[in-house]
C-alpha cells in the first residue's frame, strides 16, 4: 500500500554544485574548476525548476515555508551577480517571500569569507551560515584537498559573528588519515572556543571513486583504528557538553536555540522541496532524486514549454517503508521517536508495528521510552546504525 504523507512541505533545499576544487573525500554532485561561465545558466535553470516544482506541488498558503538551506558544492563560490539574481528569484517565487522564513542557511567555505559577500548574504535575509572548517590542522587540510588553512577558517567564523549572523555553525571531521585522538581534541577545543552556536562532527567516510579511496587501496594513507575513532566521538560529546553544546542528533550539537531547524525537518520525517543538481526531495510520500549530470540538468530546464523537472529517480514509498524510515530517522535524534505523531501519520501504534524489534532492544538496555517518545540510550548512540537498520521494513 503506498504512503501519502499528509503534511505540507515547509522546507526548501537548493543545491549549488560549483567548487574551486574537488576535495579528496567528496562524492557529492559538484562541478569543480573554472566554472564561472556556467553560473548564470545554472541559476536560470534552478529558478525555472523551482517554479515548475511549485506548480506541480503547490505550497500550502496556510502553512508557509519555514526554512531554506542553500548547500553544495560551495555556495559561497557563486558569482556575486548570480547571488543577487538567485535571491531576487527566490523572493519572487517563494510564497510570502524571504521575510516569511524562520531560518535561511547558506554553506560557506572559509576561503570565500570576505566582508562584501557576508554583508550581501545578511542583507538578503540569511540568518545562519554553516562554515566547512573540517580541521584546524593545516597538514590534514592539505591531505583532504581543502583550499583554506586554519587561520583562514578562524577568520571566517569570527567575521560572520562580527557581521551579525544570528547563528554560526562549523563542520568538523574526525577519523582522518593518520589523525590521533589528541590531534582531534585540539580541533575540538579550537572550534568550541569560537563564537559559534552549532557544531557538526562527522566521521570520515571513504567512498568509492574519491581520491582518498584510491589512496587507501594503494596503501598510501592509513586511517585510525575503529576504537580510536569511537573514542574521538565520545570525547567530543564530553567536551561539547562541558561548553553548553547539547547533542540533538548523532552528529550535530548546539547551544539552546542553535539547532538547525531545516535539518530537523529531515530527521522528523517532514516533507521538503529540493532543487538543483543531484538534489533529493520528499513530497507527499514520494522520494525524488535529480540528475547528477550538469548538461542533462540544463537541457531538461531549457526556457519554454519543453522544460521539465530533472528527476532521474522517482520512488513512491510503501506504508511499510515509510514507517521504517520514520523510526530510523527519529532514533537519530536525542528527542527520539514521537509516538503520537507516528500514530497520526500511519493510523497504528508504533509498538504494534515494531513490537518484536523494540522489545528485544529494550530488554538489552539499548532503547527506552519516556514522555511519549522512544529513543536510544546515550551509551549506544555511536553504534546505533548497527541495530537501527532492523526498523527499515521491506
Amino acid at each position: 500500500m503506498p504512503f501519502v504523507h499528509p503534511e505540507p512541505a515547509r522546507a526548501l533545499y537548493i543545491h549549488l554544485p560549483f567548487c574551486r576544487a574537488r576535495c579528496a573525500f567528496c562524492d557529492f554532485p559538484v562541478v569543480a574548476g573554472k566554472t564561472e561561465h556556467l553560473h548564470g545558466p545554472y541559476v536560470d535553470a534552478l529558478l525555472r525548476e523551482l517554479e515548475l516544482l511549485f506548480s506541480y506541488f503547490p505550497p500550502d498558503p496556510s502553512h508557509p515555508l519555514r526554512t531554506l538551506y542553500v548547500g553544495g558544492g560551495t555556495p559561497s563560490f557563486l558569482a556575486r551577480a548570480e547571488w543577487e539574481r538567485l535571491a531576487a528569484g527566490i523572493e519572487r517565487v517563494l510564497p510570502g517571500g524571504i521575510a516569511s522564513l524562520e531560518e535561511w542557511t547558506v554553506e560557506l567555505n572559509p576561503e570565500d569569507a570576505d566582508p562584501e559577500l557576508l554583508r550581501m548574504l545578511r542583507a538578503f535575509g540569511v540568518t545562519r551560515v554553516s562554515i566547512g572548517v573540517q580541521s584546524f590542522d593545516d597538514a590534514l587540510l592539505a591531505a583532504l584537498g581543502r583550499v583554506h588553512d586554519a587561520a583562514r577558517a578562524v577568520h571566517a567564523v569570527e567575521l560572520a559573528a562580527d557581521l551579525g549572523f544570528p547563528h554560526v555553525s562549523v563542520d568538523l571531521m574526525y577519523g582522518l588519515p593518520s589523525q590521533t585522538v589528541s590531534a582531534w581534541l585540539r580541533d575540538v577545543e579550537r572550534a568550541l572556543e569560537l563564537p559559534v552556536d552549532h557544531v557538526s562532527a562527522y566521521a570520515l567516510g571513504v567512498e568509492p571513486g574519491t581520491r582518498l579511496f584510491g589512496e587507501l587501496r594503494r596503501g598510501r594513507i592509513a586511517l585510525p583504528e575503529d576504537d580510536a575513532v569511537a573514542e574521538m566521538y565520545e570525547r567530543f560529546v564530553e567536551r561539547a557538553a562541558a561548553r553548553g553544546f547539547r547533542r540533538y542528533e548523532v552528529s550535530n550539537f548546539a547551544r539552546p536555540g542553535g539547532e538547525s531547524r531545516h535539518n530537523l525537518a529531515y530527521w522528523r520525517y517532514e516533507p521538503y522541496y529540493a532543487v538543483g543538481l543531484g538534489a533529493h526531495g520528499f513530497l507527499r510520500g514520494i522520494r525524488t532524486a535529480n540528475t547528477r549530470h550538469l548538461q542533462t540538468y540544463l537541457r531538461r530546464l531549457v526556457p519554454g514549454p519543453r522544460a521539465d523537472l530533472p528527476w532521474a529517480e522517482v520512488r513512491a514509498l510503501s506504508r511499510a517503508e515509510a514507517m521504517g524510515e520514520f523510526a530510523f530517522l527519529g532514533f537519530r535524534l536525542a528527542e527520539g521517536v514521537d509516538l503520537a505523531r507516528f500514530r497520526r501519520l500511519f493510523g497504528v501504534s508504533f509498538f504494534d508495528v515494531f513490537a518484536l524489534t523494540f522489545d528485544r532492544l529494550f530488554a538489552a538496555g539499548i532503547l527506552t521510552v519516556d514522555g511519549g517518545r522512544a529513543y536510544v540510550r546515550e551509551r549506544w548512540v555511536y553504534v546505533q546504525n548497527s541495530f537501527l537498520s532492523e526498523f527499515l521494513l521491506a
